[in-house]
């Protein structure tokens, strides 16, 4: 059985609808400053590209479809699974660092590498909350408050 509340129900009990475009810019711009600093350790364009992408998507949505939105989140699940192949099997940068320059690299490869572990981890919620906007595209980015969840534009 489901029960389905209606607004009211649910406004008198204090809740209101969550807007989701601010958390989704405070989201973007946190992981576009943490991607700047991994950036000392391994050129990391694909996230960077997601970034830049839904900025313009959420300042032009006029001209931009759902299905262009939806790629972001499938777009940084790719960059998710770059970055894991590369922290978990390819990355040696401690190594590295000793090595060059009488180790002198190694504090600032060590706060790379730290970032883009903190980055990696970021990038999950920033992945969830990008497929939510991009599933309830209309409601969320174009504002259409009686949407249907699926429709094509």
């Amino acid at each position: 059985m489901v029960i389905k509340y209606s607004n009211k129900f649910v406004h008198k009990l204090g809740y209101r609808k969550a807007k989701w475009l601010p958390c989704v810019k405070v989201l973007i711009g946190t992981m576009v400053i943490l991607n700047i600093m991994a950036c000392y350790a391994r050129p990391d364009f694909i996230t960077q590209m997601v970034c830049v992408l839904a900025i313009l998507f959420l300042s032009d949505s006029e001209t931009i479809s759902r299905d262009a939105f939806r790629a972001l989140p499938l777009v940084l699940l790719v960059s998710i699974v770059y970055d894991f192949i590369w922290l978990f099997f390819i990355q040696g940068l401690v190594a590295e660092a000793e090595h060059q320059e009488g180790g002198l690299e190694l504090p600032v490869k060590l706060f790379a590498l730290h970032i883009t572990w903190i980055a990696w981890l970021f990038k999950f919620p920033f992945f969830f909350v990008l497929w939510k906007v991009s599933y309830n595209y209309l409601v969320d980015i174009k504002e259409v408050h009686d949407a249907p969840r699926i429709i094509k534009l």
